[in-house]
């Protein structure tokens, strides 16, 4: 598939245009990394809670051991601080998951923050893109041929404005009917142009010319009177 033009000008364009695109794209995809950094960012005060309360579950649990030792009442003031110690646990896994459906959120959100541009970005280049390499393929490969080129005329007729027809031939309908070799290339390398396309091969139809035999000079001979 001829997904660029042969001709500098239309291929300069179509070089542009893929720049103009892959450059939205890579702008987007740093939107995005900055959207997922932030999320990430959001992060810190859950972590710094998942640690505190572990902190502090671990140091009520090591202070309700230390009581326990007391004699009589030990079982009795162990009791508080290892509820306590479990309430700082349940809140040290809550900030744990906390940290992680905000990661979570953040890669999301950047997902989501790239995915419209790229998906716009793609639809506009394939709609413009596909329908040129398609036609650009197909007519590179009319050009190779007599038929193909005299298709490719008829497309210029059915495509090109008058003023470039006339370009061609004063009559450029009435010369592809009866045949007219040189306009006929001309119309196809007209349709060629318009797709950024090189011309044909130009074909020389040269006759070759009946082969005579050679002639003697026929010499009268003059008898003496």
């Amino acid at each position: 598939m001829k997904l660029y033009a042969e001709r500098p000008v239309r291929l300069i364009r179509q070089i542009v245009f893929d720049l103009a695109v892959l450059a939205w794209m890579w702008t987007w995809w740093r939107i995005a990394h900055r959207v997922n950094d932030t999320a990430d960012a959001s992060t810190v005060g859950a972590k710094k809670l998942e640690t505190n309360a572990d902190s502090l579950s671990g140091n009520l649990s090591e202070a309700g051991q230390r009581l326990r030792k007391v004699p009589l009442v030990g079982d009795t003031l162990q009791s508080p601080f290892d509820k306590s110690a479990g309430a700082a646990k349940q809140i040290s896994f809550a900030g744990r998951d906390m940290a992680v459906g905000i990661d979570d959120l953040g890669d999301l959100l950047g997902y989501l923050t790239a995915a419209t541009p790229f998906a716009l970005a793609v639809l506009v280049w394939a709609l413009l893109r596909i329908p040129y390499a398609r036609k650009a393929s197909q007519a590179a490969r009319l050009r190779r041929s007599a038929a193909g080129r005299e298709v490719l005329a008829l497309r210029a007729l059915q495509t090109r404005g008058a003023a470039d027809l006339l370009t061609v031939s004063q009559r450029p309908a009435a010369a592809w009917r009866e045949g007219d070799e040189p306009a006929t290339q001309g119309l196809a390398d007209l349709h060629l142009k318009g797709l950024g396309l090189r011309p044909t091969a130009a074909k020389s139809t040269t006759t070759s010319a009946s082969t005579a035999s050679p002639a003697g000079d026929d010499s009268e001979t003059v008898s003496p009177s």
